[in-house]
């Protein structure tokens, strides 16, 4: 696997993540669902991680 990394990278990836929350209706009450926009390196990451998180081989170390 080739990883290129830029400058758009290092500073939209980290923005991406931060700013990423659920939208809110017209009432003020947030949805269901995320919104499927501005989260390319999200769902990147969500890709690759995905067999693992399957398989339950993936734990979040504190």
């Amino acid at each position: 696997m080739i990883l290129l990394y830029t400058r758009h990278n290092f500073i939209l990836t980290p923005r991406e993540f931060v700013n990423y929350e659920l939208e809110k209706d017209n009432n003020g009450n947030f949805k269901a669902e995320f919104p499927d926009k501005n989260n390319h390196t999200i769902d990147a990451v969500r890709y690759a991680l995905e067999d693992d998180m399957k398989s339950g081989g993936l734990s979040i170390l504190k």
